[in-house]
């Protein structure tokens, strides 16, 4: 997930060399099966990066209208997109949720997969959030 906006600008040139190394030709000696593997593997890996862009770009413009909560992973990171679509520094969000800078940016980089139910409980308690009409169903089975 991109966290700011030098991230944002490193990703959008990653692209843009992918998309580069799309159109150079293949070294002679690479089996063509490999050379479409590993462009399909390249395209793939553009298509995610666009993605991530995309919810960046959807967060900063629409701002808590783009968050949307439909998996165990969104309420993990439902912290950060909250502080991207209200455009908060690392800073701002830990003083308004009252934990340490370096311990935001430590769970925005693992996307809050380190942290203790505890602790996201705090977190989340001190969002102005309401959750209203919240409704779970059963997934059918795959």
């Amino acid at each position: 997930m991109i966290l700011n906006e030098k991230q944002r600008e490193v990703t959008r040139e990653r692209i843009e060399s992918l998309k580069a190394s799309l159109k150079a030709p293949p070294h002679p000696k690479v089996k063509p099966v490999l050379v479409r593997a590993a462009r399909i593997q390249v395209q793939a890996l553009i298509n995610d990066l666009e993605a991530e862009i995309h919810e960046f770009d959807q967060l900063r413009s629409k701002g808590m209208s783009a968050i949307q909560v439909r998996t165990a992973s969104d309420w993990l990171l439902l912290p950060v997109r909250f502080r991207i679509a209200k455009r908060m520094s690392q800073e701002a969000f830990s003083r308004l949720v009252g934990v340490s800078v370096r311990q935001i940016a430590r769970y925005e980089a693992e996307g809050y997969g380190n942290i203790q139910t505890e602790t996201l409980r705090k977190i989340l308690d001190q969002l102005p959030l309401e959750f209203a009409n919240v409704r779970v169903t059963e997934k059918s089975p795959r």
